[in-house]
């Protein structure tokens, strides 16, 4: 139960650090807000494919998501943890900036693509 616990605070900690609300992730992630709160509360888990999408939403590996930390996890810039650093890096955004990249980090290869082909020409 102690490892449940720790996920839950874990995802709450990488949440808030991203300036994201409960319903902001559970709408990226298509379920009900109440259903995300339960994970952040530790009264139920993530399925495989949830726990994926989170990560893909913060940026993470699955290992990162789940608060893994391997034996001699090397720094990113000798300063601070990789996790630190990503989690720094994005907190520096807006939150509409945010939200507009973890929109786009859902949407299909195809849909993506098209998106920066629009935007290599409107620079042009």
């Amino acid at each position: 139960m102690a490892h449940d616990k720790r996920f839950a605070e874990h995802l709450k900690r990488i949440r808030k650090s991203t300036e994201l609300t409960q319903k902001d992730v559970a709408d990226l992630l298509h379920i009900d807000r109440s259903t995300y709160a339960y994970y952040e509360t530790g009264k139920t888990h993530p399925d495989l494919d949830v726990l994926c999408r989170l990560a893909g939403i913060f940026h993470l590996t699955v290992d990162e998501m789940v608060g893994y930390v391997p034996p001699h996890a090397g720094l990113c810039d000798g300063s601070e943890p990789f996790e630190q650093t990503i989690v720094n890096r994005f907190s520096r955004l807006t939150k509409e900036e945010q939200l507009l990249v973890l929109q786009f980090r859902q949407m299909p290869d195809e849909k993506r693509e098209a998106i920066l082909e629009d935007l290599h020409h409107f620079f042009d």
